[in-house]
């Protein structure tokens, strides 16, 4: 009779040893697999949907044509290589008959290294680099404004950030000015 009371305590020990020792880790195992599953689910799913947006995004590019493209590329060009704008100022001063002097240019902002500006490291790392160019025309009044006007029909994105206009000693009373004209362009970042 021993036996029948011994028997079903031991039986219940051993599935309490038997639930501590194996069931219980091994349910808490299969219990983070299933999280990292979840997880690695909607890695997978997340991947299908990039994989989707690329094939979308590569079609579209596709299908613009090669002239389209170089003049996007001419609109916000993917490198700090301003010559080309340098040169586009002048050609354009030249069709109105002037001449582009005292050209100066600041290092693109995005290549600097050191201390950011406050209101940069508050907005954020940008996309886009900045390059501000500085030229001088003498012109009359109505020929600069066209000068202007055909600046601005340009591909590239150019912001007009000052003019500044002086007489000459030499050109007092003939109506030719010495126009400061300030401008900023933009390239992307890789």
């Amino acid at each position: 009779m021993l036996f029948r009371y011994i028997f079903p305590s031991v039986l219940v020990a051993i599935a309490i040893v038997l639930f501590f020792s194996y069931i219980q880790p091994t349910y808490h195992a299969i219990g983070e697999l299933r999280i990292k599953r979840a997880a690695q689910e909607e890695a997978l799913a997340n991947v299908r949907q990039l994989d989707e947006t690329i094939n979308q995004l590569t079609t579209t590019y596709d299908a613009i044509s090669e002239e389209d493209r170089t003049r996007l590329l001419k609109m916000m060009p993917d490198d700090v290589n301003n010559i080309p704008l340098i040169l586009d100022t002048q050609g354009v001063a030249k069709r109105f008959g002037l001449v582009a002097q005292d050209i100066k240019f600041d290092v693109p902002k995005s290549t600097t290294k050191g201390a950011q500006s406050a209101s940069a490291a508050v907005a954020g790392q940008k996309d886009y680099g900045i390059f501000d160019l500085e030229f001088s025309v003498a012109s009359t009044y109505g020929n600069f404004t066209q000068f202007l006007n055909e600046l601005e029909k340009s591909l590239r994105i150019i912001d007009i950030t000052s003019i500044i206009f002086s007489t000459d000693k030499i050109s007092s009373g003939t109506g030719i000015y010495k126009f400061t004209v300030k401008v900023r362009t933009y390239w992307l970042k890789n």
